[in-house]
């Protein structure tokens, strides 16, 4: 029996653009802590652990923007009446309460 793939929808390749950026920064940030483990988390060791923690946090901003943009290319491109007003992250309302921050999109 042959199997017919279904080609995957636009929004699935976003998420996983999303996934893999996520994916990317979990796997910096794991080696910082393990570089800072395998240092008995030395007091010398906690300016380097900083700057690297640093300079991981300003790839993820890039990367962020990055694929932020593919996402909306890809949904300029795929919607024909595509309105990017409509996706605009002014519509997340950052509610903070006793647990920390939560974010609630609006409907």
């Amino acid at each position: 029996k042959v199997v017919k793939e279904v080609p995957k929808h636009f929004v699935d390749f976003m998420l996983k653009d999303a996934d893999d950026c996520i994916e990317q920064f979990v796997n910096m940030v794991g080696e910082v802590r393990k570089m800072r483990k395998l240092s008995k988390k030395k007091d010398g060791d906690v300016t380097a652990s900083t700057k690297k923690l640093r300079k991981i946090l300003d790839l993820a901003k890039h990367n962020i923007a990055e694929v932020d943009k593919k996402v909306v290319d890809s949904y300029r491109t795929n919607l024909e009446d595509a309105d990017v007003r409509d996706i605009c992250p002014e519509d997340i309302v950052v509610e903070k309460n006793k647990k920390g921050i939560r974010n609630i999109f609006k409907v």
